[in-house]
């Protein structure tokens, strides 16, 4: 996250004569961004804040053009994602719908050849790439994906246990409600007798801690489940999973 509000402050840095739209008060966001698309001479616009059938959207970088203006979205990657065609797609479906006519959309990503000469000079640090065929096809399914986004909303909470869907592409904001951090109680592994694993295999096979510890119980008696190695088994005691 840090890197990618960097790469958008250099973004921004490229277009001197820009406009920020302060997004704290999205309201009077949408208010300065519709007083800035008519004030003339235009200006390149960071952060322009768009509203159209309840979606909004705040645009990276909003540039004018001679027939409209180019919505360009700024990644910090190295490449076109699969993943990207559809944010750029969403942000120009939200901004036409609300009124602004796009001549051009584009990508940038960072040139992994740039070199940096000093003085902050980051001129060449990110390569535009067209989305205009990119997204053309996606232009239809925005309101598909819009109407599957509210009726999720408006259901039940999904019975769907975690996973790798909820970190990609993008963690979900609601990971912490669906696996809630758990208190550490218990005794660690590590405190059995003999057992003094190196801080590496602890880190790989030993993520659980255990409820209790038996008098008596050595770290022979505790293997790692090969079925499941990010838990420990005892026979002698139950083990306890912790937060992860």
């Amino acid at each position: 996250m840090q890197v990618g509000l960097e790469v958008g402050g250099i973004a921004r840095g490229l277009h001197q004569d820009g406009v920020l739209i302060d997004g704290r008060n999205l309201t009077s966001a949408l208010v300065d961004t519709a007083d800035q698309l008519a004030a003339r001479p235009r200006r390149a616009l960071f952060e322009a804040s768009f509203e159209y059938r309840g979606v909004l959207v705040r645009t990276d970088l909003l540039l004018p053009a001679k027939r409209g203006w180019r919505l360009v979205e700024v990644k910090a990657s190295a490449s076109v994602k699969p993943v990207h065609p559809a944010d750029v797609a969403i942000q120009a479906w939200v901004a036409e719908g609300a009124g602004v006519r796009l001549a051009e959309t584009a990508l940038a990503c960072i040139d992994t050849g740039f070199v940096y000469s000093g003085e902050g000079d980051y001129r060449g640090l990110l390569a535009e790439h067209p989305m205009g065929e990119e997204i053309e096809g996606l232009r239809t399914e925005v309101p598909k994906w819009i109407r599957a986004a509210r009726a999720t909303l408006a259901g039940p909470e999904p019975d769907i246990e975690p996973g790798d869907q909820c970190t990609d592409p993008y963690a979900c904001p609601f990971l912490e409600h669906c696996v809630p951090p758990q208190e550490e109680t218990g005794y660690p592994p590590e405190i059995l007798p003999r057992a003094r694993p190196s801080p590496r295999h602890c880190a790989r096979r030993v993520i659980s801690t255990f409820a209790r510890s038996p008098p008596g119980v050595s770290s022979t008696h505790c293997t790692s489940a090969s079925a499941s190695p990010r838990r420990a088994v005892c026979p002698s005691s139950t083990p306890r999973r912790s937060g992860s």
